[in-house]
């Protein structure tokens, strides 16, 4: 577990994508920190947003006493560089690309579970992963049908969640080995999401399962469908308790949806953001909870048919959420967060790189205005 002290664990890989050490040698630029600085946008991922509510958490790591932590979430996303897709080779057209289409080259992202920058990078990224693995399935598959299934069992205190996690994974194992879901399911995609219930004071880990069967499975001439009630039964089980948990089975042949609630990622900052405004101390302690209990875990899982089409690698890049093929320019950008002053992310350089990537020919920012 990690420490509370600045001695805190840290992941094995580094809490950076890529480090935006490259641009130690670059001279320094007086930027507009006013009200007219060319800030960023991005209308697809608001990075103001989610940094914004990096502070906050940086603020809670803090007067935890997880400085190492705190630190790490302060200065996530705190450097971005784009690349100017639309900038022409010579750079004539610079202050009309500066604010056309982009795309992110480098940033410094601190990995940290509870981060909503990173995780809402996470998702965003199994989003795309899984969409293009359902397609890759469908093209093998022209039968390929979905359901979406969501299993859970009874709030656990912030003692019991660590144990209530390992033990609903293992119920999971369990009922995917039962023949009757041998016989229909042809792949599953599960990932694990936990909540916070502020009036109870209590943990709810659930997983969301994205199931793959043919059209033979609904037919019930063929036996293989498997109804509400029968998963309540299998799940309760296998989870080896005296009542019946939830097991909600839908179909999902409109994916997109079930794509989406798949593809949320272990914990919603909201759970701690808004209690900080309320009870700072309380937030706190579902910080912790929530850091104790993700620490070193995998929460996502796929197999049989997803299993085939799913890269792991890919995805702790929190860098690169599709593959687009664009076609970099010669011309980049990097954005600082300065919020003791606008608040927002503003163009701080501009510049072009050398073979080995080094930033050089700068341009003043204030020259494209």
């Amino acid at each position: 577990r990690p420490s509370c002290s600045k001695s805190a664990a840290k992941p094995t890989s580094s809490p950076t994508t890529k480090s935006s050490s490259n641009t130690a040698t670059a001279p320094r630029r007086r930027s507009s920190r006013t009200s007219q600085a060319i800030l960023l946008e991005n209308e697809k991922f608001c990075w103001k947003d989610k940094k914004e509510r990096t502070r906050v958490l940086a603020d809670l790591m803090d007067e935890w006493g997880n400085t190492s932590y705190a630190d790490r979430a302060l200065s996530c996303g705190s450097f971005l560089e784009f690349n100017f897709l639309e900038a022409d080779d010579m750079g004539n057209n610079l202050k009309t690309a500066i604010r056309g289409k982009k795309q992110l080259s480098m940033a410094n992202f601190c990995q940290l579970r509870t981060c909503p920058l990173c995780n809402a990078r996470r998702s965003a990224k199994l989003a795309v992963m899984l969409s293009n693995c359902i397609d890759a399935i469908n093209t093998e598959h022209r039968n390929a049908r979905y359901l979406f299934l969501t299993l859970a069992c009874k709030n656990c205190s912030a003692d019991e969640l660590n144990d209530t996690m390992t033990h609903i994974l293992k119920s999971y194992h369990r009922l995917m080995c039962r023949r009757p879901v041998k016989r229909a399911v042809k792949g599953a995609f599960r990932t694990m999401e936990i909540t916070y219930n502020e009036s109870q004071n209590t943990y709810h880990p659930h997983l969301h399962v994205l199931l793959v069967v043919e059209d033979s499975y609904f037919p019930k001439a063929n036996n293989l469908y498997i109804t509400q009630a029968e998963w309540v039964k299998m799940w309760s089980e296998c989870l080896k308790v005296d009542y019946l948990a939830t097991a909600n089975i839908k179909r999902a042949d409109k994916s997109k949806k079930a794509i989406a609630e798949v593809s949320k990622y272990a914990v919603k900052d909201t759970d701690y953001l808004k209690l900080a405004e309320r009870n700072k101390q309380k937030a706190v302690d579902v910080v912790k909870t929530f850091t104790y209990a993700l620490y070193k875990r995998r929460l996502i899982q796929a197999s049989g048919w997803f299993k085939e089409h799913w890269d792991e690698k890919q995805e702790d890049d929190l860098m690169h959420i599709t593959e687009d093929g664009e076609q970099h320019s010669k011309w980049y950008g990097s954005y600082k967060y300065g919020y003791k002053v606008i608040k927002d992310y503003y163009l701080n350089m501009i510049y072009t790189k050398n073979d080995d990537g080094v930033p050089s020919n700068f341009i003043d920012v204030q020259d494209t205005e």
